[in-house]
């Protein structure tokens, strides 16, 4: 399952007092450290962003992919942000698409409001491996935040699922910090 996504923007008013902004970032992969990514393959294959600046009654979105790969390895993340007065809205929309196929989690102590879901289905390769695609959506003010990380190893080569979550929960808490005025 590749991890592709696209910023969702919902209008509405959007103001200097808001607690989250994306003013003056150019790469979106800049505020990511991919070093945790070389745990499971270090290899680096795609590193592609995407950066909307705030406009009028929108707070801006970013958008980093970053992919490692080599053969059956693969060590994935994306980042999605999105800021808006109506982020609620948006944090929703995330959740409710993410039901569909797997469990949702409910996780405190990120944002006002988080969730997590874990899928091991979504393996590109068949190989004597095995993959966990894990995404944490995060809700907090006007920030409207996902991070999925997909890693596949193959080889007999287990993964460890508290890793790769302990590893998601830091990349969003950095993200966070990174993004917060």
């Amino acid at each position: 399952m590749l991890a592709i996504g696209a910023a969702l923007f919902v209008g509405g008013g959007f103001g200097s007092s808001d607690a989250y902004t994306v003013d003056g970032v150019e790469n979106a992969c800049d505020l990511v450290d991919p070093s945790p990514l070389n745990r499971w393959e270090d290899q680096r294959k795609t590193i592609e962003h995407t950066e909307t600046p705030a406009k009028g009654d929108r707070g801006g979105s970013l958008r980093c992919l970053i992919r490692n790969q080599n053969f059956y390895d693969v060590a994935e993340l994306s980042v999605l942000v999105s800021l808006s007065s109506r982020a609620e809205e948006g944090y929703r929309t995330w959740k409710n698409l993410a039901q569909i196929g797997t469990e949702v989690v409910e996780i405190s102590g990120l944002g006002q409001q988080a969730y997590f879901t874990s899928d091991s289905d979504g393996c590109h390769h068949s190989a004597d491996g095995s993959c966990l695609e894990y995404t944490i959506g995060v809700l907090d003010s006007v920030l409207n935040l996902q991070i999925t990380l997909l890693v596949e190893v193959g080889d007999g080569r287990a993964i460890n699922d508290s890793e790769v979550a302990d590893v998601a929960r830091v990349y969003a808490e950095r993200m966070m910090a990174s993004l917060r005025k």
